[in-house]
């Protein structure tokens, strides 16, 4: 799995910086090329707080990778400087219920996980530092809880064409987000299934 983020922090000389983690540093995105297209989307755009989504190459085939992400995630790094970052995680397809089981973690414990994210990762001189592999460990070490009512298909079992759709947070227009997600996930996603950012941070923040 790959982990990205999309971070600034207060005083930065850079503003958001869009990087990959890996083992004690990070690689620095410097083209859409360098990851997923649904990956980059959800970090370019304002329209999604959080998604998960599994990808499949067309109508009723099965998934080939998947993302969870998720926007807006503040706190203080360990050089005191308040910050905010994006997250998001990639999987390829032998990693879904990985992906599923971290993303549940991630949702169920969402103020424990905010808090590793700024522990993790630490700033050194305006460098980021951390390991995947370790941020990795440490979610899932995070307790099991009740999977939470909003998430579709939490277990990653696919029965049809509409089980690659788990959960989408709207912060922009609904009409382009059902549009982009229909997009990505090969079948057409209702308006309905979107939940606003009050409700999923009234349901995570406890």
């Amino acid at each position: 799995m790959d982990i990205f983020i999309n971070s600034t922090y207060t005083g930065s000389m850079e503003g958001y910086r869009l990087l990959r983690m890996e083992n004690g540093s990070f690689h620095e995105i410097d083209s859409p090329d360098d990851l997923n297209p649904a990956v980059y989307q959800f970090f370019s755009e304002d329209l999604f707080k959080a998604l998960w989504v599994d990808l499949p190459y067309a109508y009723n085939s099965a998934p080939v990778n998947g993302f969870f992400g998720c926007k807006g995630i503040t706190g203080t790094f360990n050089n005191g400087k308040s910050g905010v970052i994006d997250f998001a995680i990639y999987a390829d397809d032998n990693e879904l219920k990985a992906l599923a089981n971290l993303t549940q973690l991630c949702l169920s414990n969402y103020v424990e996980f905010c808090a590793l994210l700024f522990k993790d990762i630490c700033i050194e001189n305006g460098t980021y530092i951390a390991s995947a592999d370790t941020l990795i460990e440490h979610i899932f070490a995070l307790p099991q809880k009740k999977k939470l009512k909003f998430c579709n298909n939490p277990d990653g079992n696919y029965c049809s064409a509409e089980d690659v759709f788990h959960l989408a947070v709207c912060i922009g227009s609904t009409v382009r987000a059902a549009e982009q997600l229909s997009q990505m996930c090969c079948f057409a996603v209702n308006e309905s299934k979107l939940i606003d950012e009050k409700h999923f941070m009234k349901s995570v923040w406890r």
